[in-house]
């Protein structure tokens, strides 16, 4: 009878605890109960994620549906655009979750797989989402546009590998600064060997009418603005008729060359100018960034006139296309040529 009366007893003095012991009193604090509530969060079942897929108006999959659980509950979830629609034998093999840890905090986060470029080239397309035991996961910004994700854990960065051309590969590299993910560097390289580059670049040159009756015997790698990108100078024998190509983006002609139509270089780009039939003078001015064309400038002066004067296509003043010349070209050098002959 007293071990139940003491019984008794401890189970009251516990109510009275929980729900104090009058108006004004408050309730001694419970030191092992609250070690025991921190512990109890603390052991949380990290959140559990599911994808589903969703077809669109065209009726194959356009959309991805991921949920986050604990236990049986749905407690988050988002629905994605994939990168394009997919049909029923596209989406059966693809491991469409997985997961990284992408801002190297040494917790791994959720990679949603959106799909495949295919149109040219082959490209995979994730969706980062950070993960925390407090926090529902976090949307990356950005994410979603790296073609190619490839996660460096101990450069603590991320890299993306895209074909910007055919015979050229651009790396991105992006690193976190601030809790955000931004774009630290940029790279094309091209990975054909010089043998097959200059076979391709042949092959392009003749498609065009300047070429016409031009036999290229001998070519060059230069760097003609001296911005650490290289690109090719196709030449005949007496280096006079020929052509200089941009190789970033795909090729494109710079200018051609010939025995009145001569090439200046300068800090930005590259001036070719000479006489085009009598009283007739042209000047084209390229300007150049990393190996792509970015601007170009056409002038036709007749008995010293303007007859002609578009960048870019419209129409500029003489001032402007001085203006443009003067800084596209700047003061103007002879790069280093090392001519290879066929």
């Amino acid at each position: 009878m007293k071990k139940y009366f003491l019984i008794v007893l401890s189970l009251a003095v516990i109510a009275a605890c929980k729900q104090g012991t009058g108006k004004g009193a408050s309730a001694p604090k419970d030191e092992t109960k609250a070690e025991t509530a921190v512990e109890t969060k603390a052991e949380e079942k990290p959140m559990q994620f599911v994808s589903s897929l969703e077809r669109g108006p065209s009726g194959d999959y356009e959309f991805i549906k991921v949920t986050g659980t604990r236990g049986n509950e749905a407690v988050w979830s988002t629905q994605l655009d994939l990168y394009s629609p997919m049909d029923d034998d596209e989406v059966s093999t693809r491991n469409w979750l997985s997961y990284e840890d992408v801002n190297f905090d040494g917790t791994p986060d959720l990679l949603v797989y959106l799909g495949l470029n295919t149109y040219g080239r082959v490209e995979e397309f994730y969706q980062a989402f950070l993960l925390s035991p407090d926090k529902e996961p976090e949307y990356v910004e950005g994410y979603c546009n790296i073609a190619n994700p490839e996660v460096d854990p101990e450069a603590k960065e991320i890299r993306g590998y895209t074909k910007t051309g055919p015979y050229e590969i651009t790396t991105t590299t992006l690193k976190w600064e601030n809790g955000e993910l931004i774009l630290s560097d940029e790279k094309t390289e091209i990975f054909l060997d010089d043998e097959d580059l200059v076979s391709y670049a042949l092959e392009y040159y003749h498609t065009f009418e300047e070429a016409d009756g031009v036999s290229i015997d001998r070519w060059a790698s230069i760097d003609v603005d001296g911005d650490g990108y290289n690109e090719l100078w196709l030449s005949d024998f007496t280096k006079t008729n020929g052509a200089i190509i941009a190789l970033k983006g795909g090729m494109s002609i710079i200018g051609f060359t010939d025995y009145q139509n001569y090439a200046t270089f300068g800090d930005h780009g590259v001036k070719i100018s000479g006489p085009c039939g009598g009283p007739c003078y042209q000047v084209k001015v390229v300007k150049l960034d990393q190996s792509l064309v970015t601007n170009r400038l056409e002038l036709i002066t007749v008995y010293g006139e303007p007859e002609e004067c578009n960048l870019d296509g419209k129409d500029v003043s003489m001032e402007k296309a001085e203006a443009f010349e003067k800084s596209v070209i700047g003061e103007p050098h002879e790069p280093e040529v090392k001519w290879n002959v066929f």
